[in-house]
């Protein structure tokens, strides 16, 4: 988060980073910059910039200041065993499966994408990936296939 009565609107946070999600605006006191928060991919680039005016949140508990740490009215979840879990519904072994997934950089597309793919792998199945990352880390397109088959590809 940028301080906007601390930033003096150089855009040195913006020339060091080259990043797409660092934005000049305009206020009552002048040309500031801001963070765009849902296109930033958090690589902390704009911080190598010489600025005062980056302060750093941390979450904290949740609740008000000055109570127990607990907000009223917020029940707690039970912690579930994996045993009680119910066992997936398992799909037809010659069924075929394509899936896209699609993102914005620092969105955990690829990820995702993974994550099915070796679980398919584990269940036996054939599987193809194409990851398109491109522009990912200035905020761009992040696009990933998986195609799922039984059949020997």
């Amino acid at each position: 988060v940028i301080n906007e009565r601390v930033c003096e609107g150089c855009g040195d946070c913006g020339t060091k980073s080259n990043c797409l999600s660092v934005h000049p605006v305009t206020t009552e006191f002048g040309r500031k910059t801001e963070i765009h928060q849902s296109s930033c991919n958090l690589d902390y680039s704009c911080l190598d910039g010489d600025c005062p005016s980056f302060l750093t949140v941390a979450p904290g508990r949740p609740g008000r200041p000055g109570r127990s740490g607990r907000s009223e009215g917020r029940r707690e979840l039970p912690d579930l065993a994996a045993e009680a879990l119910p066992a997936p519904e398992r799909r037809s072994a010659c069924e075929d499966f394509t899936v896209r997934i699609t993102g914005v950089g620092g969105t955990g597309v690829v990820t995702v994408a993974q994550v099915l793919a070796t679980a398919a792998v584990i269940d036996g199945k054939q599987v193809r990936t194409l990851d398109q990352t491109g522009l990912a880390q200035k905020g761009g397109a992040v696009v990933s296939d998986i195609k799922i088959t039984s059949e020997v590809v």
